[in-house]
Order: structure tokens, then C-alpha cells, then sequence
């Protein structure tokens, strides 16, 4: 009789972190602003390794109209140090056999949804 007991307390132990770390991964918090400032036309900054060789200050032609379009401009944000330790978490918990995370791959909006921008953010960025 003891030894089922066990077995029961066992199961119930273990049915409760299943649902517990599921209840954890999947909960979408509301992606919070990062962006807390109006964002300004403050000096450029220059990333080292960045910079094409064409853009020299020899080269400045001076200042462009405000309605110049830029094409193919690609801005990457950083995750924030909660949202990379959150992905490391995932990361090591899809690929540990016994975790209820295993294989379960997030999609791109999954992924966008979980370490991306808030909208608020990116109509920011946007304008």
C-alpha cells in the first residue's frame, strides 16, 4: 500500500512540474516598451566593422532632403538581458530529452511575439 501511495505522490509531483513549466513557457507577457525616449537626431554614432569604405568624409555631399527614401536598411535591436537569459533557457530545455519543451519549436511569430519589439517600439522605429 505505501509503495503506491508513493507512486501517486510520484505522479502528482511530477504532472505538476509538467504543467508548471508549461504554464511558464507559454505564457506571453505583453512585450514591454524598450524605447522610453523620443528618438532624436542626435550625433551618429559609428560601429567599428560597419562602415563601407565609400563613406568617407571626403565623399560627404552634404546633408539630403527629409523625403530622400532609404532603401534596403536593415536595423537589428539587442535582446535584453532578461529576454537572452530567456532564450537560453529555451534553447537548453528544447533540446534536453526529458524537458516537456523538447523539440517544441517556436515559430516566427512565436519567437517575434517572445524576444521582439513591442509594437509600440517599432511605430517608433517607424517614424
Amino acid at each position: 500500500m505505501q509503495r503506491k501511495t508513493n507512486r501517486v505522490r510520484d505522479s502528482l509531483v511530477i504532472l505538476g512540474l509538467f504543467f508548471g513549466l508549461c504554464r511558464i513557457s507559454s505564457a506571453q507577457s505583453p512585450q514591454r516598451d524598450r524605447i522610453v525616449g523620443p528618438i532624436s537626431g542626435s550625433p551618429a554614432v559609428w560601429l567599428d566593422g560597419n562602415r563601407r569604405p565609400m563613406f568617407r568624409s571626403e565623399n560627404d555631399q552634404g546633408p539630403v532632403a527629409d523625403s530622400l527614401k532609404l532603401e534596403n536598411m536593415s536595423l537589428m535591436f539587442k535582446l535584453t538581458p532578461s529576454q537572452q537569459a530567456d532564450l537560453a533557457e529555451l534553447l537548453e530545455a528544447q533540446q534536453d530529452p526529458s524537458s516537456p519543451l523538447y523539440h517544441q519549436w517556436l515559430t516566427p511569430e512565436q519567437y517575434a511575439d517572445r524576444f521582439g519589439l513591442s509594437q509600440d517600439d517599432i511605430n517608433k522605429v517607424a517614424a
